[in-house]
């Protein structure tokens, strides 16, 4: 069975590979947008620092390269949500998400998406490997959010650090308002690991 993806309808059904689940059966249509916002971040573990910043925007896989929302089933195989999206293509939604988390932990001396203006000492640059709603039928359904973080130095391009940072949460998924709740839980539980993790560099 196909579906074709609108944009215009109600926010009722994933369609997966060879079967439909539906969720938010009460959706409104003003509720289509899920948006990722960083609210409660908690960075307090973060060293000042008294270098500057640049952050690239993040590289993400064909089917996350979008402003649709995936979900994935058991056998691997992705999908999307009908009828609801993010407000911008993922990449460039965690782009200014990522620079935001920076400047709300007011530990450095400055940080931004261009090198104008800024003496950068280190260059960001952040892949998105899994950024889903999990709806495996042996697991809970769950946010899986997963980056893998490149720290390396502006003038010699050498990678200094790199690491992987990965979070999941169990989601209850019958409302659109429950699942974008999760999905900003989720990412700022990455982004403030991301941000005490880059600060440790000297």
């Amino acid at each position: 069975m196909t579906k074709k993806i609108t944009h215009h309808a109600l926010l009722l059904t994933v369609f997966l590979l060879s079967s439909c689940i539906k969720l938010f059966p009460e959706a409104s249509t003003n509720e289509k947008t899920i948006l990722l916002e960083l609210t409660d971040l908690k960075v307090d573990k973060a060293k000042k620092v008294d270098w500057q910043l640049l952050i690239e925007k993040p590289t993400a896989p064909s089917h996350l390269n979008t402003s649709l929302i995936a979900v994935s089933n058991q056998d691997g195989t992705a999908n999307y949500i009908e009828n609801a999206q993010w407000a911008d293509d993922l990449p460039d939604i965690l782009h200014t998400n990522l620079i935001d988390a920076f400047i709300i932990s007011n530990k450095i001396m400055g940080v931004g998406r261009s090198a104008i203006g800024l003496d950068v000492k280190y260059t960001l640059h952040v892949d998105i490997n899994d950024f889903e709603l999990d709806t495996s039928k042996e697991k809970e359904p769950h946010i899986k959010i997963s980056l893998t973080a490149q720290l390396m130095e502006m003038l010699t391009r050498k990678v200094t650090m790199i690491k992987t940072f990965t979070t999941t949460l169990p989601v209850s998924y019958n409302n659109i308002k429950s699942t974008s709740q999760s999905f900003n839980q989720a990412l700022e539980t990455v982004l403030s690991k991301i941000v005490v993790w880059t600060l440790s560099a000297p």
